[in-house]
């Protein structure tokens, strides 16, 4: 993970305890997996990212464009806002890719 990543091994175990400390991940055995809250993150991050594509590339920018202007705000546009861009788009169903955008219902809510 770490040559992956392009940072130390104990670079990569301090960010795998972070994640396991918010609950994103789970480790045992040297098996690390992500929780149901991480998976629901994981989902709605991909979602930000996805309506975030779009609305770049109704913009005029290109898909591989798009996706990185979308990359340089997913973590700065809150829940809120991604729903009301994403009903300003007339909730899409497809990012610029081609890929799904799961509707809001579709996502799990961990508790």
């Amino acid at each position: 993970m770490a040559r992956a990543l392009r940072v130390s091994p104990p670079s990569a175990l301090d960010h795998l305890s972070q994640l396991e400390n918010l609950g994103l991940v789970s480790r045992h055995r040297g098996k690390t997996r992500l929780t149901a809250r991480g998976r629901q993150t994981l989902a709605e991050d991909v979602r930000h990212h996805r309506i975030a594509e779009g609305m770049f590339s109704r913009l005029g920018l290109s898909p591989q464009d798009a996706c990185v202007a979308a990359r340089e705000v997913d973590h700065a546009l809150s829940h809120r806002t991604v729903e009301w861009l994403c009903a300003a788009e007339g909730h899409p169903s497809t990012c610029p890719h081609g890929a799904p955008i799961r509707t809001c219902a579709a996502l799990p809510r961990a508790e």
